[in-house]
């Protein structure tokens, strides 16, 4: 092996070195593989998500022939492919009907936690090293909270290795990278993932005859090197479209400024785990549509500070989630964003502040007559306020997220009125 791609243009160059390699026979190794035995494998992506309503989104990277996308549709999930070879692109979809992604492992392109689990196998060991950290956070960042991460990896033996050999015929060559298990699992522990299981393949066989090592690994909160917000910790304000009583910012907009100096809170009733919303509980505010509540804060006045504000948004939430008969499944309450809204002159109706806290419902409780689970892929946003359709996917899809943002409405509060300019 010679020395290991260790720079931009090293890694590069043995990235598609090594997609032409395959390229070149294509036909020939799809042939070869089609009745390759990994149901060991997807068992083991599978087995931590049983607890998910199906269907599951499953990323399949390099899926080659389509051979798993046909098995993971077959058992009844949704599906889609990756791979960096064109012809095997065009295989996958034509044997599974599955949406496939023409992509480089050197340069994924992955979008932030779309999938329940991510299954690579046999496929991630031709990746530089000095590339892998950067192909763990993009899948990672593809992974929803607490998604599982299948990797199937030819390994070392016991050592690092590192670099060139030869291709699948005369003129081309790949580029592979066998660690010891020490390494690969630092490596993945590196990236903010969390080891579930691990084994050694194909079964049955002595170590020594077992030149594969399969890890399974659940998406941490965060990586523990990434440096983050405390959750309730300051924010940094956002400047508003135009100045709000003479404020620039949200949380300085003083209460006497808004409808009757009261602050609006709406929470959220969000079961990431099982990605479903608790919609239609009867609430304060009469939106039906999320938990709302109005916390009046007038008495504290224009010196009431945000901690001071958000712990009594808190607190009145709390109180009207028991009295409506919200069942949680924890009383913690999370500050998800901070919203002001405004509207024209001639609907007489001042700006609204509204703190969105995001809570847990215990979906297996009894929950309040009206309330009705929904997937969160199927929240009804075009029976919602305009400016719901625009924050609330952001806070569905993103764990400890926190966001801020200024609407500015064509009308009266309701869903009539639209957004006519935003400031995120």
């Amino acid at each position: 092996m010679r020395a290991p791609a260790s720079t931009a243009d090293a890694v590069r160059d043995a990235c598609r070195a090594t997609l032409e390699d395959y390229a070149s026979v294509a036909e020939g190794y799809a042939r070869g593989n089609l009745n390759h035995d990994v149901s060991q494998n997807i068992d083991a992506l599978l087995r931590p998500l049983a607890g998910l309503q199906a269907p599951l989104d499953i990323l399949d990277v390099c899926s080659a022939s389509g051979r798993d996308l046909v098995a993971f549709t077959q058992l009844g999930h949704r599906a889609v492919g990756l791979d960096g070879v064109p012809a095997f692109c065009r295989m996958s979809r034509e044997a599974s009907g599955c949406e496939v992604w023409e992509q480089d492992l050197c340069a994924l392109d992955l979008p932030a936690e779309r999938f329940d689990g991510i299954f690579c196998n046999a496929c991630l060991f031709h990746l530089p090293r000095a590339a892998l950290p950067g192909a763990l956070a993009s899948l990672r960042h593809a992974l929803r909270p607490h998604g599982v991460l299948f990797v199937s990896n030819a390994h070392g033996f016991g050592q690092d290795k590192e670099g060139w050999t030869d291709g699948r015929t005369a003129t081309t060559r790949s580029y592979v990278c066998w660690l010891s298990e020490e390494t690969w699992l630092a490596t993945c522990e590196a990236a903010g993932l969390s080891l579930l299981d691990k084994f050694y393949r194909p079964p049955g066989r002595a170590r020594a005859h077992q030149p594969f090592l399969a890890t399974v690994w659940r998406k941490e909160a965060a990586p523990p090197t990434a440096a983050h917000e405390p959750r309730d910790g300051p924010r940094e304000r956002l400047r508003l479209l135009a100045p709000v009583a003479g404020a620039r910012s949200i949380d300085a907009v003083p209460p006497s400024a808004l409808d009757g100096g009261r602050e609006l809170t709406m929470v959220v009733l969000h079961d990431r785990a099982q990605r479903r919303v608790l919609l239609r509980v009867p609430n304060a505010l009469g939106w039906r549509l999320h938990f709302g509540c109005a916390g009046s804060t007038g008495e504290r006045g224009d010196d009431a500070s945000e901690a001071q504000l958000c712990a009594a948004a808190k607190e009145a939430a709390s109180a009207a989630l028991a009295d409506a008969g919200v069942a949680l499944a924890s009383p913690r309450l999370r500050l998800a964003g901070l919203m002001l809204f405004s509207f024209p002159p001639s609907s007489a109706h001042a700006p609204m502040r509204v703190r969105v806290l995001e809570a847990t419902p215990d979906l297996a409780a009894e929950q309040p007559a009206a309330a009705s689970p929904c997937s969160v892929d199927a929240v009804p946003y075009e029976q919602m306020w305009a400016d719901d359709k625009i924050w609330m996917p952001h806070l569905l899809a993103r764990a400890d997220s926190y966001f801020e943002a200024h609407f500015v409405f064509d009308g009266p509060p309701g869903a009539a009125s639209r957004v006519c300019q935003c400031a995120p």
